[in-house]
């Protein structure tokens, strides 16, 4: 038998991976991962739907205080403490896809009926009809939580290791399309409505709600119909549980690896930053850089996602190729200075504040696919052992209860200085295009953003303990791509230059007159 050559330049396909792209296992594999993006089209609708200006003006709508905003911030994250147990059901009875499929979808369903709250429950109610969207919205929640093990145990069979990175990344860029005209067409409706005010601002209200309520509905449905995609898709290593696994057990494995406590650690400090800033940004785009609904749609949710599209390509090659803690410190360092901006931003002058924040969702894919492929590589099925999802569901627990920490924070300090109120002169007239004298004034907006920043750089400080035998060091990290970025850049600042030259080429190339050798000459 002949062994392979470690030096030879064609690398030695991996045990199990088969070479020919045509054959029917990797055709087949392609149609379940296929299937998964199409899902994933209608997830980013719901998504983004839910996360953006249609879910603000829903909740004002149905009067929820701003105090409130920070507990509405908190519920996805108080949702993950139900997924350990969730997580010891699995492991014990298997059947992992019938469990995901079966609370997802509740999850999403949940989202319809909390459109309908404007329908059913009526106005003379008063603060019964957010505090039953917040009951609602928690369940859904906690359903949507006690799937994610499950389904992570279930991706992380299902796509190969070797392209995770890429196939990640390919498949959310595709998807943000979609998700970009959607975004831009609920900012273009609810700004339609709020320029409808004319009639007066309580039939505008009205009309503002009528309008979200019917966004969040398409968002659940969508969302629905995510989760039934995924009827196609088989699961790779079906199991019918093990009866004798042990709760306590399933928690203190993981918590045994010790840098898996530092990546619990890196994330729970993140979270502590994050968890908040997802309902308190909308608030400041509203009240304190007084924009549109339009405005607010196209600054915080269309062009990140055009950030995004363009960065996801990139971070995910850089994932495959360096692994994941150097992306992890290469993308944080970068993402610790996204708050900065928000400080800057005036209802005079937005965009040279602004395009500062733009940082954030620059960085913000290799986090993302940097975290993913952290847990993937936990939460996949190794022969001789189990208990995968429970690093999924650990993490997910010290996420969440981070998050939730963090929405309560920000609650807390939103309603202990409500009015507080600091203004920053600048003499520097060329500075960001202020003008000379120009006033920053700083809410207890500009406070969270601050605490947003300081738990980044802390949680930076934690990545930088993290180990990774097979990653590149993060300086070689940095020679790569700063080697990459000058090629793209000199490519890019050449190509008209080449253009031309190859055009002047073709233009003006003079062709000798052919010969006729049969004519004797004279």
């Amino acid at each position: 038998m002949t062994r392979p050559n470690p030096n030879s330049p064609t690398p030695t396909p991996a045990a199990g991976h088969n070479p020919n792209p045509r054959s029917p296992r990797t055709l087949a594999l392609r149609r379940q991962l296929g299937w998964i993006v199409v899902a994933w089209m209608f997830g980013s609708l719901w998504m983004w739907t839910i996360s953006g200006a249609a879910m603000t003006q829903f909740a004002r709508g149905l009067g929820l205080p701003d105090w409130g905003f920070g507990l509405l911030a908190a519920l996805p994250f108080i949702g993950t403490l139900f997924q350990l147990p969730a997580s010891w059901v699995q492991e014990r009875f298997g059947r992992r896809k019938a469990w995901f499929m079966t609370t997802l979808t509740l999850s999403r369903v949940l989202w319809i009926t909390v459109a309908l709250i404007p329908w059913i429950v009526p106005a003379s109610w008063g603060g019964a009809r957010w505090a039953v969207m917040l009951g609602m919205i928690g369940v859904s929640w906690i359903a949507g939580q006690m799937g994610t093990p499950a389904f992570m145990s279930w991706y992380s069979d299902l796509v190969p290791r070797r392209v995770r990175g890429r196939y990640t990344a390919q498949r959310n860029t595709m998807t943000l399309p979609l998700a970009l005209v959607a975004t831009v067409g609920v900012g273009w409706w609810l700004w339609s409505a709020e320029g409808a005010g004319a009639s007066g601002e309580g039939a505008a209200s009205a009309d503002l709600l009528t309008i979200a309520s019917l966004i969040i509905g398409f968002a659940g449905l969508a969302g629905t119909i995510d989760i039934v995609c995924f009827v196609w898709v088989r699961d790779p290593k079906p199991s019918r549980g093990h009866r004798d696994t042990d709760l306590r057990g399933l928690l203190l494995g993981p918590l045994k690896d010790r840098n898996f406590r530092r990546y619990l650690a890196y994330n729970f400090t993140l979270m502590l930053g994050l968890g908040f800033l997802g309902q308190y940004v909308w608030l400041f785009v509203f009240d304190g850089a007084g924009v549109s609904a339009l405005e607010a749609n196209l600054m915080l949710v269309a062009v990140p996602m055009i950030i995004r599209a363009v960065a996801y390509p990139v971070w995910g090659r850089l994932v495959d190729r360096l692994g994941k803690k150097p992306v992890l410190l290469i993308a944080g360092g970068m993402f610790v200075f996204g708050p900065v901006g928000w400080l800057l931003v005036t209802p005079e002058l937005i965009w040279p504040g602004y395009l500062l924040t733009c940082i954030s969702p620059l960085a913000w894919p290799g986090l993302e696919i940097a975290n993913f492929n952290f847990m993937l590589g936990m939460a996949e099925t190794r022969k001789g052992q189990r208990g995968g999802t429970a690093y999924v569901a650990v993490n997910s627990i010290v996420i969440g209860v981070g998050g939730a920490l963090s929405g309560l924070m920000g609650g807390v300090i939103a309603g202990a200085i409500p009015g507080f109120r600091v203004e920053w002169v600048l003499d520097v007239p060329w500075l960001m295009g202020f003008e000379a004298g120009a006033a920053v004034v700083v809410t207890y907006h500009g406070v969270l953003f601050l605490v947003s920043m300081g738990f980044r750089v802390a949680a930076l400080i934690w990545a930088s303990t993290l180990h990774e035998p097979r990653a590149t060091g993060t300086r070689d990290a940095l020679r790569y791509m700063t080697a990459a970025l000058y090629s793209n850049v000199r490519q890019g600042v050449l190509m008209p230059t080449r253009v031309v030259g190859r055009a002047s080429q073709l233009s003006y190339r003079l062709r000798r007159r052919p010969v006729d050798r049969t004519t004797p000459p004279g």
